[in-house]
């Protein structure tokens, strides 16, 4: 009950040493707008309450589904009202530097569009990115997209494919540390009902 509330909570986290757990929060105690990302520190009972770190990581509008690369060093994360912003909701990435996030960025025209970027997942090594979008050129209503990157800059996103996405949509991509699976939902394949986790 030290993490979970009375409104949605989502989307967590963990960093590599399981010290830090972010999370996406709709609570209000801190709340800048409709969600926000949390952070929580472990303790020795579990993980101590979430704070919000506040702006510049929270904005006035949704803000969450947060990744964080093996190193611990990078996070990358969605929002609607971020600094740069191209659409509806973008991608940003960050550094995270004795437990802070800072260096704020959005990943750019390269990447974002005026459409839905969001639920991003970085690979254990930083250069991949995953993400739902419903954005043009896909298969159905929403589709997982990747991007990697190429010395400084993240290339123009390419479609996962029609293996993993149908007419309907897939959403939540999730990586393995090792980057040698993919977990994600889907409502267009044959499931249980609504959306099923698929690997």
């Amino acid at each position: 009950d030290g993490i979970n509330s009375a409104n949605d909570d989502y989307a967590p986290t963990l960093s590599k040493d399981r010290a830090t757990l972010l999370l996406t929060s709709t609570r209000e105690n801190g709340s800048l707008g409709e969600a926000d990302i949390f952070a929580a520190n472990r303790t020795q009972g579990g993980y101590g309450s979430p704070v919000n770190p506040g702006s510049p990581l929270n904005t006035g509008g949704n803000d969450g589904a947060v990744s964080i690369a093996a190193d611990g060093k990078t996070v990358v994360f969605s929002a609607d009202d971020g600094v740069g912003g191209n659409g509806s909701t973008d991608l940003y990435i960050a550094e995270i530097t004795d437990g802070r996030i800072g260096n704020i960025q959005n990943l750019g025209g390269s990447v974002n569009t005026s459409a839905w970027e969001s639920q991003p997942a970085i690979s254990g090594d930083g250069k991949t990115i995953w993400f739902a979008s419903n954005r043009k050129g896909g298969y159905g209503k929403t589709d997982i997209w990747y991007t990697t990157l190429s010395g400084q800059q993240w290339s123009a996103p390419v479609n996962a494919g029609a293996m993993i996405n149908t007419k309907k949509d897939e959403r939540s991509p999730n990586l393995t540390p090792d980057a040698g699976t993919l977990y994600f939902s889907s409502n267009g394949m044959s499931g249980f009902g609504g959306f099923d986790v698929f690997m």
